[in-house]
């Protein structure tokens, strides 16, 4: 969605599809987007689990 031009959807879509308490952050290079979510594992004090995505910048995304 970031990719897309549609960033503020991104913590929305995060809530609804990551564990309850996951922190986000996203990041722009040049022609692509990062994406990176983590959170905690309860089962497994002191774990933290991660997970990015890259992806590259539709044409137009960032003309809002």
């Amino acid at each position: 969605m970031h990719a897309r031009g549609d960033g503020e959807r991104v913590a929305a879509v995060v809530s609804a599809v990551a564990p309850p308490g996951a922190r986000f952050e996203t990041s722009e290079s040049g022609e692509t987007v990062t994406v990176r979510v983590e959170t905690s594992v309860p089962l497994l004090p002191g774990l933290t689990l991660s997970a990015s995505a890259v992806a590259a910048m539709e044409p137009g995304a960032g003309d809002g």
